[in-house]
């Protein structure tokens, strides 16, 4: 879909792209960028118990 966009054009649609994404996960109580987990380690719940 992006193919015939002028790359100025793509990289601002990605800066409003991430704004946005970051409001809506903040306004969700989800705050981005994710803490960082390690390899191999299953995401958390929002509870905050793990996956397994």
């Amino acid at each position: 879909m992006l193919v015939d966009w002028d790359p100025a054009e793509v990289a601002e649609f990605a800066r409003w792209l991430e704004r946005f994404d970051t409001d809506l996960e903040r306004l969700a109580g989800h705050p981005w960028p994710r803490p960082v987990s390690s390899p191999g380690s299953s995401p958390s719940h929002p509870e905050g118990r793990s996956g397994s």
